[in-house]
């Protein structure tokens, strides 16, 4: 069974009304030329966002490589319970 062009289209992202027009034998070659241009623009409108999704990964797998570097190069700060009064001091452990 062969899916339509148009279910195609429309699982893709893309506006099924275009793929129709284009497809249609009966469309006026004004409309398929307009129908090729909406198709065009909203090719590039989903690579755009695609490309923003990627770079928008990509910096937080950055931040997160910048966070552990830090976290292995900064000194451990001891915690309240690694901490005891001696005497009038306080001693570290």
């Amino acid at each position: 069974m062969t899916t339509p062009p148009a279910q195609v289209a429309q699982a893709q992202g893309i506006n099924p009304a275009i793929i129709e027009a284009l497809t249609n034998p009966q469309a006026t070659p004004q409309t398929q030329r307009i129908a090729a241009i909406l198709l065009e623009q909203e090719q590039a409108r989903q690579n755009a966002l695609q490309e923003m999704r990627l770079k928008r990964g990509g910096s937080r797998h950055q931040l997160g490589l910048q966070k552990s570097q830090l976290e292995v190069e900064k000194p451990a700060q001891p915690s309240p319970d690694t901490c005891r009064q001696v005497g009038a001091r306080e001693v570290r452990l």
